[in-house]
């Protein structure tokens, strides 16, 4: 098969608009998933939105289902890329995890339909499995610097939850709290100020 560098300029610009079309595509899906979820969600209608034949879908993503676990795939690895883990206090990594869900809607209505839908486990990227991150909190418990009274996984639990009180997908937190977009400061340091009063030990 011819490289990139081999290819004729009508070929690479064949594969510039199909990567385009790929694209449009996945944006119509997320949209269309985070809508209706992967049960409500129509095929027709992202094929529309994208502006693309119905049967490149198919081509490009094989199934519906298999479609709604790249765009959660893509969602995910975002995350990790955007938030991070490296260097930051639990308080902090729970501000950024505040920050993230917040400005991006679309991605927390997903992972919504997907617990809907039965699907439990996550696409994680590798070196950033679930069990990863439970190792994580468990060396610094070891280490002393977080709490034993929990498990690891109720730990990283609680500080998911309350990072993500007050996204849209969440069903109390903006029903009680008026105004969170213009209280956002305030909301992200009562999340910050929290996780470390449970958590974190004082210094020795």
């Amino acid at each position: 098969m011819p490289t990139a560098e081999k290819l004729s300029p009508a070929a690479r610009k064949q594969n510039r608009r199909s990567e385009a079309t790929r694209r449009r595509i996945y944006e119509a899906a997320a949209n269309e998933f985070a809508e209706h979820g992967i049960a409500g969600a129509r095929v027709d209608r992202i094929a529309t939105a994208a502006k693309a034949n119905k049967s490149l879908i198919y081509e490009y993503f094989g199934s519906k289902d298999e479609l709604f676990e790249m765009v959660i795939r893509e969602a995910v690895a975002e995350f990790y890329e955007t938030v991070g883990v490296t260097g930051l206090t639990i308080a902090e990594y729970a501000g950024k995890i505040f920050d993230f869900a917040m400005e991006r809607p679309r991605l927390m209505r997903l992972v919504m339909w997907r617990g809907f839908a039965g699907k439990r486990d996550f696409p994680l990227p590798e070196g950033e499995s679930l069990a990863r991150q439970l190792e994580r909190i468990e060396k610094a418990q070891a280490g002393g610097c977080i709490t034993k009274q929990w498990s690891a996984d109720v730990i990283y639990t609680m500080l998911l939850t309350i990072a993500t009180s007050w996204t849209a997908t969440n069903a109390f937190g903006p029903a009680i709290s008026q105004d969170v977009d213009g209280r956002r400061e305030e909301l992200r340091r009562s999340v910050c100020e929290t996780v470390e009063k449970l958590f974190v030990l004082p210094a020795a």
